[in-house]
């Protein structure tokens, strides 16, 4: 009797979750960094640059919960986030299982064969070759060798990989939760998958995390210093569109509330821009160093053009910039304890107004407008307040460290 197409869809992504059994970079060396503390925080993840043919150092990722059919799925390495993707490690299938996967040293490809069916991935490429079809990646996330632990393995987007094999992903954004079902009823002694929270109707406001009132600060707490705050784009850059609503839109009102904040507190302020006009980034970042500020922050809100429900803050700051993670941690910290967003810790780039200014720079992502519930908070001037009092609290706590 042939085995049913869910139960070898459901076989193989198991196995495809579990390590990569084999190392095919044997003779390059790779940094050694500690597990995650547990299966839901975070993990230190180096991850192999394929350009440099070496490994970046370790950041701090966000570990993902995988559900097949209601079982938990673990590996040597974690599921992490990357770039608002879900990697997670493949490993090569004993034909038993109905399903092969094959390295390609030379064209540092994998090729997953199911049946009649090939997919091959390209380290560093964002894009796939399914069925004989040419693929972009969802966001550009193509997989990459990761190292954890003294475990090096090879890390391939989610959702994609269980899509081709018929399953149904979803997403839980309060857990951080992957969902895999094969999209039939229900079987005896499976657990019911929870439903998703609709998004608030038209008549309906969002709901505003509570926030405690500002408590009273000492009198010129930030007395001496300058800092520069970025509303990011401005005139005819309108940053992300959603629903009508233009990111530059929301950008403004919360850099100049920050700015207000900031100078209630006896600090010197920078704006790039005080209204709706286009400044250059490289202009951006010209003007605070010409003006010698202290520290650099960029306001921005995010989008996701491949998963409505994502949400949560991000922080960026340049890699390997020490002060500048130092500072975008503080931040991090303080908007997200003030407004009870998703907490998605730092991210490192090399945005234009973090590498090309010579102070500490960071770069805030308030939130995801391609979100319904998010948007709608991040419109609200309640909400645009706790994002302010966070961005502000963090500046102090990174400026008045150290101090009695």
């Amino acid at each position: 009797m042939k085995t049913p197409v869910w139960k070898r869809a459901a076989t193989l992504l198991c196995a495809l979750t579990m390590a990569l059994g084999l190392n095919p970079l044997p003779a390059l060396a790779r940094e050694d960094v500690p597990a995650a503390s547990d299966r839901t925080g975070s993990v230190q993840v180096s991850l192999f640059d394929e350009g440099e043919r070496s490994y970046l150092p370790a950041q701090t990722l966000q570990v993902i919960r995988i559900l097949m059919e209601g079982e938990e799925l673990t590996g040597s390495v974690p599921a992490f986030l990357r770039e608002g993707r879900t990697l997670f490690p493949l490993r090569l299938v004993s034909e038993a299982l109905g399903a092969t996967v094959d390295w390609l040293g030379e064209t540092r490809q994998a090729v997953v064969t199911w049946e009649d069916r090939h997919l091959v991935f390209t380290l560093g490429s964002p894009v796939a070759l399914a069925d004989g079809e040419e693929q972009l990646l969802p966001d550009g996330v193509g997989p990459c060798l990761a190292s954890s632990a003294g475990e090096e393995r090879t890390m391939v987007p989610l959702r994609f990989l269980a899509e081709w094999l018929g399953l149904q992903v979803r997403w839980e954004n309060a857990t951080r939760t992957v969902y895999l079902t094969t999209g039939e009823e229900s079987r005896p002694g499976e657990p019911e998958m929870p439903e998703e929270p609709e998004p608030p109707g038209e008549d309906e406001p969002p709901v505003i995390p509570g926030y405690p009132e500002e408590p009273e600060r000492p009198a010129q707490t930030l007395k001496g210093f300058y800092v520069a705050v970025d509303a990011g784009h401005g005139g005819y850059s309108t940053g992300a569109l959603y629903e009508g609503i233009r990111e530059k839109d929301i950008n403004l009102p919360i850099a100049l509330r920050v700015a207000e904040l900031l100078e209630e507190r006896g600090c010197r302020v920078l704006l790039t821009r005080e209204d709706d006009r286009f400044v250059d980034l490289y202009d951006r970042s010209y003007m605070a160093n010409d003006a010698g500020v202290d520290i650099f922050v960029s306001i921005h809100a995010n989008a996701s053009e491949t998963d409505g429900d994502f949400q949560g803050i991000f922080t960026y700051h340049c890699p390997g910039a020490q002060r500048a993670k130092e500072l975008a941690q503080a931040v991090q910290n303080e908007v997200v304890q003030a407004t009870g967003a998703m907490d998605w810790g730092l991210l490192a780039e090399r945005f234009v107004v973090l590498k090309a200014t010579y102070m500490p720079a960071i770069l805030v992502e308030t939130g995801f407008m391609s979100c319904h519930e998010e948007l709608m908070r991040l419109i609200d001037p309640e909400y645009q307040e706790k994002l302010a009092q966070g961005i502000a609290r963090g500046i102090e706590a990174y400026l008045t460290a150290g101090q009695d």
